[in-house]
């Protein structure tokens, strides 16, 4: 009966004392927000009607008062990336057009003609949310193309994660 009596008392003890243990959990809180980051880029007005240019002649949105406008509309700031295209019927090149090929070239306020090509280059770098770049374009046609039908001359922006 002794050990009865001591056994009792025992897991008295051991269950007040995980009793008090469990009782003195506490809980606390961080409080997260998150806000998933978006990267676009809008273009104002986003053509550009050269219209018809003399075989070896250049245009430019200058000279047609069409500049450009890269716009980041996204969340986050932004590198702005930009290229040229093939049309159908002619290569773009970054020298001095004279088969079936052409020439298109960008500036920004630095006044400097940067040849385009297929491949993206860096246009404007760290570009604030809700920042407007402006631009302009040039073209030179060839002298040595035989075709002269309308070609689609497109240039793409990129926007990316700085």
């Amino acid at each position: 009966m002794k050990s009865l009596i001591i056994t009792i008392t025992i897991l008295a003890w051991v269950g007040m004392i995980v009793g008090i243990v469990a009782l003195a959990a506490d809980e606390g809180t961080v409080a997260a927000t998150v806000t998933a980051q978006q990267i676009s880029i809008v273009v104002t007005p986003g053509s550009v009607a050269y219209g018809s240019v003399a075989l070896g002649a250049t245009d430019d949105t200058i000279a047609t008062a069409e500049p450009q406008w890269a716009e980041n509309n996204g969340n986050a700031a932004a590198d702005f990336n930009i290229k040229g295209s093939n049309s159908a019927s002619w290569s773009i090149i970054t020298g001095v057009p004279s088969g079936e090929d052409y020439r298109h070239r960008f500036a920004t306020d630095s006044g400097a003609w940067i040849a385009l090509d297929t491949s993206y280059v860096d246009f404007f770098d760290d570009v604030a949310e809700n920042a407007t770049q402006g631009f302009d374009l040039e073209i030179l046609i060839s002298t040595g193309t035989a075709i002269t039908a309308e070609q689609n001359v497109n240039v793409w922006l990129q926007a990316v994660t700085p």
